[in-house]
């Protein structure tokens, strides 16, 4: 909410396009921002308990062995979204709630889909990975235990995807609880961000040949 204030007050970006939806380089700008942002914001927390990044993001394990495990996993995760959402349209079709992928108005050139391809990797697959490891070390140091974390995060995560449809919102929640279980099975976020950052990816390259 800070960075949009910012942009809107501070800058003359576009916020709106003539259709009344946000323009690509608004919701890129604002992503990158908001990155930047929840890392140092993080990083400062972490300071002032006196950890470091790397014991809470990479933990022990072998970098290149938690870039491979998310490599793996991307596949999987794409044919388990596709199964899911196959079995709700057919089994529940009352939660297709959104007839049209909304990221799709902004996929007019390759241009574009670059644009917004780089901006879910970045403000998705790293921020939001940050701010899972991040809040599920917090709950497991503080907050009631790492299972509570997870659990309260997952809900989270599913319903601020619910403008993607609730089918969509279900699904991405599941998502969402696969990556908070790489972290707490493995200490590491790694695995998580290449895992998250790949299938954002896809989806965004599915979506812009798909049309």
């Amino acid at each position: 909410m800070l960075v949009y204030t910012v942009l809107i007050l501070g800058t003359q970006l576009p916020v709106l396009d003539g259709d009344q939806n946000m323009t690509l380089e608004f919701i890129a700008l604002t992503g990158l921002l908001d990155t930047a942002l929840v890392a140092l914001l993080i990083r400062v927390f972490l300071m002032l308990s006196g950890e470091t990044s790397r014991d809470v993001f990479l933990g022990l394990r072998p970098l290149k062995g938690e870039i491979l495990r998310g490599l793996i996993a991307i596949p999987f995760m794409i044919g388990g979204v596709n199964l899911l959402m196959w079995l709700l349209r057919i089994l529940v079709p009352s939660t297709h709630t959104v007839a049209k992928n909304p990221y799709e108005q902004f996929m007019h050139n390759p241009i574009d889909a670059t644009i917004l391809m780089i901006t879910v990797v970045i403000a998705g697959g790293i921020r939001e990975e940050l701010q899972r490891a991040f809040i599920l070390h917090r709950f497991e140091q503080r907050l009631g235990g790492i299972r509570i974390g997870l659990t309260i995060f997952t809900v989270i995560f599913g319903v601020l995807h619910y403008a993607q449809g609730v089918d969509a919102a279900l699904t991405v929640g599941l998502l969402g609880l696969c990556w908070g279980l790489m972290y707490y099975w493995r200490r590491s976020a790694v695995a998580g961000m290449v895992s998250h950052a790949g299938f954002n990816s896809s989806q965004i390259l599915m979506t812009f040949f798909g049309r």
